[in-house]
């Protein structure tokens, strides 16, 4: 074979290649420009099976403005403003979602039928492949029907700006704010700007990385949604799979309590440096919050005070009455799909808060001397805070400290 056939033979198959995966992103300028074209090309839908089965639609105009929709027997999301991207790699990068009126697109609010709701900030991860488009933790789009706006290409996309939680995760890296579970939430957190993120737990030292994402007022106003997936990587973290495998696969709500993040309802995280405290946090179901601080650790036979604040953070109708606050010393042995309690419990501090209504917003702070009576590292405390609300009794919610030294 002459080397002008060869040539042309490479040129067919790479040809050959982009048709069947679709096209090759890169970071160069004619890369964005396939990308571009080919994120615009048409609407990308997921879902739609059954009588009542919910279809998802995301539209990306060509002219930097989005819809994205999901509808079953009702609309659960009607999400508009605008749109940039960024490329990652060669297949994937970050799609920034927000406000076209605040992003200088040059659209009113009544163009995007926003009126006066701003529509809410994203930073999603993407990945283009055999015709799909993959966004966020898993959700894969095909081709939709129907065209969409026409644009002035990719350079005239307005600048989105991410989420204010988009740049305060990637500032610094994160460490869990007390050391009890940290073989059940990673240890350590760092994000990266790229989309990617990494992972360990202690003490197993198992270690993850893979892609995040996060939304900024998609489900509610105010609040903020994590999205984080990959593998695990190391022979140790079978001990922690299926925990693991929560934190991989589940969206979970995050918010900052002055230097604490807060993650779901109980785990937190603080910046990565050497602290003389540690903090637990609890999202109580009657909408209060709880903050305990306690200095360096929790030692056998040594009495440690716990400073506990209590934040009324529930509607202005709702005042819930704070009964009292127990701490029991407990084993909470880890078995794979979270802990369970066994052996005796001791009864460490009971306090009682008076059961006066808590106005929104108000505090309440108390005290609690506690001294663990034996050592271990699945020996803990387990804090537990009654509430009485408008309509029923809250005591169920448990946030654990340890272990014991």
């Amino acid at each position: 074979m002459t080397n002008s056939a060869a040539a042309l033979l490479a040129a067919l198959l790479a040809a050959l290649l982009t048709l069947s995966t679709g096209p090759a992103f890169g970071q160069t300028e004619g890369d964005r420009k396939k990308a571009y074209e080919a994120l615009t090309a048409h609407p990308w839908t997921s879902g739609g099976g059954g009588r009542f089965g919910s279809r998802t639609t995301l539209r990306l105009e060509a002219d930097g403005i989005y819809r994205w929709t999901k509808f079953s027997d009702y609309m659960e999301r009607d999400d508009k403003g605008s749109w940039n991207f960024r490329l990652t790699s060669a297949r994937a990068g970050l799609l920034f979602m927000g406000h076209g009126a605040e992003e200088g697109l040059g659209h009113k609010g009544r163009r995007l039928g926003l009126e006066d709701q701003a529509a809410p900030r994203a930073v999603l991860h993407f990945r283009y492949e055999e015709g799909k488009l993959v966004v966020g933790q898993g959700g894969a789009y095909g081709p939709g029907k129907g065209k969409v706006k026409a644009g002035r290409g990719h350079a005239a996309l307005p600048n989105v700006k991410p989420p204010e939680a988009w740049k305060r995760l990637t500032a610094k890296a994160w460490r869990r704010s007390s050391r009890f579970g940290m073989d059940r939430m990673p240890a350590r957190l760092s994000y990266a700007d790229d989309g990617s993120f990494s992972g360990t737990f202690n003490p197993c030292g198992c270690e993850v990385q893979g892609s995040w994402s996060v939304l900024e007022g998609h489900h509610k106003r105010g609040t903020v949604t994590l999205q984080t997936w990959g593998p695990a990587k190391g022979r140790k973290c079978a001990k922690v799979a299926t925990r693991r495998h929560v934190f991989l696969h589940t969206s979970m709500p995050i918010r900052w309590i002055d230097d604490v993040l807060l993650v779901g309802i109980t785990d937190s995280y603080r910046p990565d440096r050497n602290h003389d405290d540690q903090v637990i946090m609890m999202t109580h179901y009657s909408g209060v919050l709880l903050r305990g601080t306690f200095e360096g650790k929790l030692t056998q036979g040594v009495q440690t005070a716990i400073k506990i604040e209590l934040r009324n953070e529930s509607g202005k109708t709702r005042r819930p009455k704070l009964v009292e606050i127990t701490i029991q010393g407990l084993r909470a042995n880890e078995n794979g799909n979270g802990y369970q309690l066994v052996g005796k419990k001791h009864v460490l501090a009971k306090l009682e808060l008076g059961g006066k209504p808590l106005a929104k917003g108000a505090v309440q702070r108390v005290t609690a001397l506690v001294t663990p009576p034996e050592a271990g590292q699945t020996m803990s405390f387990s804090v537990r805070l009654r509430v009485v609300g408008p309509t029923q009794a809250y005591d169920t919610s448990r946030v654990f400290i340890g272990p014991i030294e």
